[in-house]
């Protein structure tokens, strides 16, 4: 299931060459507030944006619908239901994010089922696997093992190299900041914390 907005045709290849890989039929939705003419003329932009890509092989279905976006996304999710929900970023950030609202935020704190990102980002160029080196982020808590479990699939399907990372946060009396002093218990207390990280992610993924 793939979000469009009028920002999407930067990755629009990427989604088309992701669902070859995996074998996946793509169903591109458009959730605007609209009247009859504008839904048309949805329809028409998004029938356009998908044009060049009906011969990747893969099957896609285009739906323009009503609503508030985020809430007919997630709807639309589940009544498929959708295995993976792609959907892109516009980079918004401070008081243009407080003001507009993010949809992908909403999408991805309700969704149904794992959400994938796409900022602006140069188009795919070459043939074969989308993706070769992934980053899978962990912050070791249970939800951990389900992000474990889909960056593992994406892995498998392109033949790719996962990195398992936990970023354990500098302590106060490590960043400099006067507003700490340094105490001689942070240096093994970050030690430790280091040490318990690593024998987690061991357990998680044993045999690397």
């Amino acid at each position: 299931l793939v979000h469009i907005t009028r920002g999407a045709l930067g990755m629009i290849k990427n989604e088309a060459e992701l669902a070859g890989v995996l074998g996946h039929e793509i169903v591109h939705i458009t959730a605007k507030h609209t009247v009859s003419t504008i839904r048309d003329q949805a329809a028409k932009d998004t029938a356009l944006l998908v044009a060049p890509f009906l011969g990747e092989g893969v099957p896609i279905e285009t739906k323009v619908l009503e609503g508030d976006p985020w809430r007919v996304i997630r709807e639309e999710a589940e009544g498929l239901p959708a295995d993976l929900l792609v959907m892109g970023t516009h980079g918004r950030s401070g008081f243009e994010q407080l003001l507009l609202g993010s949809v992908t935020e909403k999408v991805l704190r309700r969704a149904p089922c794992p959400v994938l990102t796409v900022g602006e980002v140069p188009p795919h160029p070459r043939k074969g696997p989308l993706f070769r080196r992934i980053v899978c982020a962990a912050d070791l808590t249970q939800a951990s093992e389900r992000t474990l479990e889909v960056a593992l699939s994406l892995a498998s399907e392109n033949d790719a190299r996962i990195t398992l990372l936990h970023v354990v946060e500098s302590l106060p009396g490590e960043t400099g900041s006067r507003l700490y002093l340094a105490v001689p218990e942070i240096g093994p207390l970050r030690r430790d914390l280091v040490d318990q990280a690593r024998a987690q992610l061991r357990q998680a993924v044993p045999d690397a």
